[in-house]
Parts: C-alpha cells; sequence; structure tokens
C-alpha cells in the first residue's frame, strides 16, 4: 500500500466568514475535510518512523521452552514389584498420624465423661494404636462392601456376615471408637466470633500432614493442572457446595494441583465458601498463588 501525502499549500482565497457571499456552514462541510485531510497528511509526513526490531512473517517459530530444572520427575522411593497397598498405605498414614489419632480420641472421651458424666456410663478402655488401625481397616472395608446397615456386617446370616469385620473387632467396640474419634484437641479450637476461627480446625493439622506426605513421596513433571473437584457429602456442613453440572452435585469442593499426565496430587485446598454475603473476589488468581 502506497501513502500519499497532500502538501499543505497556501490559498490566496478570502475566506473570512465575514463575506456575505460564502455561508460558513456550508463552507465548513466541504472545504473543511480536504484542510483537515492536509493537516493530516502533514502530521504523517513529520512523524518520526520508529525503528522495528521484528521482521513480519508468514511462518510462526514457537519460542524456545524454558529449561525444567527438575531432571527425575516420579517417586522418591523405590518399591519392588508385586508391592501390597498397605505398603503405599503407610507411607501416608505414619506414625505421627496414628498417635494423633489415638491421643485425641482418648482426650475427646476423657473430656465428654467429665463434662456430662450421666451420658458417658459405659465402660471404656483407652484405643491403642494397633486397634485404632484395625477401626480404620474395617471403615475401609465398608467402602468397597457395602450392606445397608452397619449392624449386618456382624450378623449371624450367612450371606451377610463379614468375618473379616467380626473377626477384628466387635459392634459394640467399633461403635465405641467411632462415637470419639477424633482429629484435634476442641477445647483449644477458637470461639465462632474469634478472627482466627478455622472452619476445618477438627481436620487441619490431619490434612496438612497427608498434604505434606504427598509432596515427599512424589517429585512433579512440569506438565501440570489445577481444577476443582468434590468429595460427596450430604450431612450438615456450613461449606458443603452444590454444582448443577457435576456428576457429584452435593459435596467439599477441593482445589487440587495435579500432574496432567498421571493425575497424581500434589496439592489440595478445602474450598469453605464465602465469608458473610459477599463474594471473594479474583478467587481464581488466590487459588493459583496458593498452590
Amino acid at each position: 500500500m502506497v501513502v500519499y501525502f497532500i502538501e499543505n499549500v497556501p490559498s490566496t482565497r478570502d475566506r473570512s466568514p465575514i463575506n456575505s457571499g460564502h455561508n460558513p456552514r456550508g463552507r465548513g462541510r466541504g472545504r473543511g475535510r480536504q484542510a483537515r485531510g492536509r493537516a493530516r497528511g502533514i502530521t504523517q509526513r513529520q512523524r518520526p518512523q520508529r525503528q522495528q526490531n521484528f521482521i513480519w512473517n508468514q511462518q510462526y517459530n514457537a519460542p524456545a521452552p524454558r529449561l525444567f530444572v527438575e531432571q527425575h520427575p516420579g517417586p522418591t522411593h523405590r518399591y519392588p514389584n508385586g508391592s501390597q497397598a498397605g505398603v503405599f498405605f503407610d507411607q501416608y498414614f505414619t506414625d505421627e498420624i496414628w498417635n494423633i489419632i489415638t491421643s485425641e480420641t482418648n482426650r475427646y472421651y476423657v473430656q465428654q465423661q467429665a463434662a456430662e458424666p450421666n451420658k458417658h456410663k459405659t465402660k471404656w478402655t483407652h484405643v491403642t494404636k494397633e486397634e485404632m488401625k484395625a477401626f480404620v481397616g474395617i471403615i475401609i472395608f465398608m467402602g468397597i462392601v457395602k450392606l445397608p446397615r452397619i449392624n449386618l456386617y456382624w450378623s449371624n446370616d450367612v450371606l451377610l456376615h463379614q468375618e473379616p469385620v467380626s473377626s477384628l473387632m466387635s459392634q459394640t467396640r467399633f461403635r465405641q471408637i467411632w462415637r470419639y474419634f477424633h482429629l484435634a484437641d476442641n477445647s483449644t479450637a477458637p470461639p465462632r466470633d474469634h478472627q482466627d476461627f478455622d472452619k476445618i480446625y477438627r481436620v487441619r493439622k490431619y490434612l496438612e500432614l497427608i498434604k505434606a506426605r504427598s509432596q515427599a513421596l512424589y517429585r512433579l513433571s512440569c506438565e501440570l493442572s489445577i481444577d476443582e473437584t468434590m468429595v460427596p457429602h450430604k450431612g450438615r456442613l456450613s461449606y458443603k457446595q452444590y454444582i448443577k453440572n457435576k456428576p457429584i452435585k452435593w459435596g467439599i469442593k477441593l482445589w487440587v494441583l495435579c500432574e496432567a499426565k498421571t493425575g497424581y496430587v500434589n496439592k489440595f485446598q478445602v474450598y469453605l465458601g464465602k465469608e458473610g454475603n459477599a463474594a471473594e473476589q479474583n478467587l481464581a488468581r488466590r487459588v493459583v498463588h496458593d498452590l
């Protein structure tokens, strides 16, 4: 495209609005555009040309990818072939976690029994770490082999009786531990009207320990993904979410940082909902920055 600039040639014609032979409004419509065109030509001609440091090309050359510093992504430990699921489970549920669960469950019974002795008359013996492992194992088993009611796992009916459950623990002891199962000390929880109030105080420490083990056991590659996921839950919970278009509509929403290729979860964050009636601003930016 060739651009032509119009020189500004002075005119001897009288263009004074005093002249009665000319209409100022009519004069402005026609010749005014020409004058503006001449002025624009002068501006473009006199404007200094910027030095371009690039060359237009129809072929796109992608920039070289940045150097990824992690040379050996993947598991940080080697496991022999044929390792059982319990080996990997123990990598996450360390002795520290078992000690917390055991001590806090025993503490919670003592607190409840001292506060309301008439409601806690059942004989209680302190839970041991091995007994707590059996209890958690039964919970996992119930999630795999599902029956309509809990007492059916100890049923005398041959079609319903579950020997892996009844051989580990009696139904009475199972319900006892379930009643007092705890992960944190309620006496140190900030009150609801306190500025440090935490909606997930009772599980906060446990989640942080699981998150730390998840990061320590696996080195991520350079291809990552951040997305939301739902943990099914229909009970009473202040931060329970309802998402219409999700396969799991009711539940607890988590923000998760995963490795794109394997789906391995490296970090996660529980979405606790909006505070008051005001929606959180820049939510996506905050989640990416936190994870």
